[in-house]
């Protein structure tokens, strides 16, 4: 008990001293050793305006972003389980659509749709969790241009906008989805609606300059405009991609690997990097060479396909045969493998991998 209590004293000096050195010098090295501190105490609400103020004063400070969006997933991944908590004993409908925003935020967008969808069982005249499938929907489209995913984001978000017309984030979107694909149109509607709501806004504004700058269409009821979006943007999502970089190793990276090897039926894990080189290994025996040619494969495809299925952070595919499962993960062109017996649960695994991507990639909010 002394023991804990002198340790204890130790952390609050820690804090205090790095606090005053915070005050005295604020460098981005000060913010983050206080900010760890302060996690490291579990004050991750102290953390997070420590972290936005020291964000606002070095936006450039890579470090400083990535632990202020890795505290915003723990704040994140806080009020999930209490949200949980709250639907088992009091599910309202706003519960159900502050939870997928959540996920959706996370990158976990199966979870999300899930969750936004038992919500509109329950409360199908509530428009927070159509919005919330049409906000995941439309992040999908921004990543993978796929039209699909783009009439998706369309049809819920006119859904939401139809049981509540004064709904800023709808509206918003709304304009913004028929902007991104050149719809002047309909994105001059919801644009009037707008600025009715918020006169003055400069994000309104900004939205104007946009349609403004669009060209103007022909006969517009031959457009397809979802489909010609998507196919314009075939050709140029490859290039305009940055280059992928090497996953970091960190602690953290290391002990969500172990996690998900000690899955039951997990036998090897292999981790390559955008070249296919070894970043880590967590096997018992086996040869891996197999294993690592398939991982090669995928990233290969990847690179090729600029279509390719976007999870979240991530894309996957499955291997598998009577005797074993490969699950093929390509991470921001990294790859992962992970190797075990044919009963291996793919949502399991997937759920495994989503805390990996978490942990080795920040993911900007949106608004």
């Amino acid at each position: 008990m002394f023991g804990f209590l002198k340790r204890l004293f130790r952390r609050r000096k820690s804090v205090e001293k790095l606090r005053s050195a915070w005050a005295a010098n604020r460098t981005p090295a000060v913010a983050e050793d206080l900010a760890r501190a302060l996690l490291d105490r579990g004050e991750i609400d102290e953390a997070l305006r420590l972290l936005k103020e020291a964000y606002r004063l070095f936006p450039r400070a890579e470090r400083i972003r990535s632990y202020y969006h890795h505290t915003l997933r723990r704040k994140s991944s806080q009020e999930i389980r209490s949200l949980r908590r709250a639907i088992a004993t009091n599910g309202r409908a706003e519960i159900y659509a502050r939870l997928a925003e959540l996920y959706r935020y996370l990158g976990h967008f199966e979870e999300a749709i899930e969750v936004a969808r038992e919500g509109i069982e329950k409360y199908p005249e509530f428009s927070g969790n159509h919005l919330a499938i049409g906000r995941i929907h439309y992040t999908r489209f921004l990543k993978t241009s796929s039209a699909r995913d783009g009439r998706q984001a369309a049809e819920c978000l006119q859904r939401a906008y139809e049981l509540d017309p004064q709904n800023f984030k709808t509206l918003f979107h709304l304009a913004n989805l028929y902007l991104t694909v050149g719809d002047r149109n309909r994105a001059r509607q919801y644009l009037e609606s707008l600025a009715d709501l918020v006169p003055g806004d400069s994000r309104i504004n900004d939205l104007w300059e946009r349609l403004h700058s669009l060209p103007e269409d022909g006969d517009v009821r031959a457009v397809d405009y979802f489909t010609r979006y998507e196919a314009s943007r075939l050709g140029g999502i490859k290039d305009e991609r940055s280059e992928p970089t090497p996953i970091e190793v960190t602690e953290g990276f290391k002990k969500k690997l172990e996690e998900l090897a000690a899955v039951r039926g997990v036998e090897e894990i292999y981790v390559v990097d955008p070249e296919g080189r070894e970043i880590t290994t967590v096997a018992e025996d086996g040869d891996p060479e197999e294993t690592r040619s398939a991982l090669t494969a995928m990233l290969e495809g990847a690179r090729l396909n600029s279509r390719r299925m976007s999870i979240g952070t991530f894309s996957r595919g499955v291997i598998s045969c009577k005797r074993i499962k490969i699950f093929l993960y390509d991470l921001e062109g990294n790859g992962l493998a992970a190797v075990g017996d044919a009963s291996l649960r793919e949502d399991l695994i997937h759920r495994k991998v989503a805390g990996i991507a978490e942990e080795c990639f920040c993911e900007t909010q949106r608004s």
